[in-house]
């Protein structure tokens, strides 16, 4: 949790509350873009002052199912039974973006199933990360730090020390362009501390 809080705060700032900050700043990141994905993740995390993306699909629908704007029942059918959680979709073109959709995917699941007490889609989130540290390098379309707790998470609950690898990959690989996390990805990483905070809270 602290790793990626300090790496968070290089960006953000000590201090930085998401419902304080100003909505403007996250109309585009660093490069100009707005992507439908980071669109449905700041909603959920900033809330609905963030503008609705203009389409949704693969994981920006797993977010907007985390902010409550999609119906999650509809929104899980799309999870596979085994191996990767997502199940394909628009996202799912090259390695890349579908790395990008499928630790974005997971990330969002993790908070539902948290959320919800649901201990199935824990363990399937479980599944999945333990899938994706065999199979998938720890990088994506936009180096972002996806899902890194839920790494952490499998790293302290199964001893999986591939997992703890993946996460420190994860938030080393989103400070190489700008030499600090950029706006989004300081994002993630805050709530991915976040994360873990609620969950050492809820056991205490």
């Amino acid at each position: 949790m602290k790793m990626f809080r300090e790496a968070a705060m290089r960006t953000l700032g000590e201090g930085f509350a998401a419902a304080e900050t100003d909505l403007a700043v996250w109309e585009r990141d660093e490069l100009g873009q707005s992507r439908r994905l980071d669109r449905a993740f700041l909603r959920c995390i900033l809330g609905s002052g963030v503008g609705k993306p203009a389409d949704e699909d693969g994981a920006a629908k797993f977010w907007m199912a985390a902010a409550g704007e999609a119906d999650w029942a509809q929104v899980r059918e799309q999870i596979g039974d085994r191996g990767a959680l997502m199940g394909g979709g628009e996202d799912a073109g090259t390695i890349e973006t579908a790395t990008e959709a499928e630790l974005s995917g997971l990330h969002a699941a993790w908070r539902i199933a948290r959320r919800c007490g649901d201990a199935g889609l824990l363990e399937r989130c479980f599944e999945a990360a333990t899938w994706a540290v065999e199979e998938l390098q720890p990088d994506n379309a936009t180096n972002r730090p996806w899902g890194a707790h839920v790494f952490a998470e499998l790293w302290l609950a199964r001893g999986n020390s591939g997992a703890a690898l993946y996460a420190q990959t994860l938030v080393h690989n989103c400070q190489v362009t700008f030499g600090r996390p950029d706006r989004i990805s300081a994002l993630v990483l805050w709530d991915a501390a976040e994360e873990l905070r609620w969950s050492a809270d809820q056991t205490g």
